[in-house]
């Protein structure tokens, strides 16, 4: 068996996050974003958007940075104000055309995430008096941990009214698609990304998937199935490229 270590590069808190080679990033035309912690506050925002223009290059970008961390660790940073009004359709718009929706994206993994943020865009969440509105129609910083279970809970109860359906009735299950406690985890994993980009761009200010840094909504681990696959001949060069 061959083993391999990978080490992770460090980026000094500048990334880009879209789905080309990092070794294209000071060329590509995507923004750079900027990862910063102090005194047990992180700030994660578009660099691009927070200098209000696209920067050119690593080293520009790595300027700014620069820049950024001194005010910050001097108290003098005016943190950027997020948008206010924006509803999760909406940003599952942005979140497709800007992450999902690259010329990178394998065509399988395109479709499977287009599938899941449809899902997610018609899951019924609470509303007030009683009533239940569509996920997409809610504002983004308004949703909560009890929208997250809700969502989880209802598609707990649809499998286990399929599982209860006779063989012949069942539907067709969608081919790559997951199903069962396994496609809840994929649903939530990608909804919880959602917010995760949302929050570097600088559109959310929080997820609630956390709340005061600790993990509020976790997945549902037991069910996962450990990888076992071992390296072919040939693919440990390929992997190390």
């Amino acid at each position: 068996m061959t083993t391999t270590k990978i080490q992770r590069r460090r980026n000094e808190g500048l990334r880009k996050i879209c789905g080309c080679d990092r070794r294209r990033w000071s060329k590509c035309p995507h923004p750079w974003h900027f990862n910063f912690k102090w005194n047990d506050t992180h700030y994660r925002f578009s660099l691009d958007r927070h200098v209000g223009r696209h920067l050119d290059s690593r080293t520009e970008a790595e300027t700014e940075a620069d820049r950024l961390r001194v005010e910050i660790r001097e108290g003098r940073f005016d943190a950027p104000a997020p948008p206010t009004g924006l509803t999760f359709g909406d940003v599952v718009d942005r979140y497709l055309e800007q992450h999902v929706r690259v010329p990178t994206r394998r065509r399988e993994a395109l479709r499977i995430m287009e599938w899941h943020l449809k899902r997610l865009r018609t899951a019924g969440v609470p509303a007030s008096g009683g009533a239940t509105v569509r996920l997409e129609e809610k504002p983004l910083n308004d949703i909560t941990k009890a929208d997250v279970e809700a969502i989880r809970g209802a598609l707990r109860a649809k499998y286990r009214a399929i599982e209860a359906t006779p063989a012949d009735q069942k539907p067709q299950r969608r081919p790559g698609v997951k199903s069962g406690e396994v496609g809840i985890n994929r649903l939530l994993a990608r909804l919880r990304h959602v917010f995760s980009w949302a929050i570097e761009e600088g559109i959310a200010t929080g997820t609630p998937f956390k709340r005061y840094g600790q993990t509020v909504i976790r997945l549902e681990g037991r069910v996962e199935t450990a990888r076992t696959r071992r390296l072919e001949p040939g693919e440990e060069g390929r992997l190390l490229q």
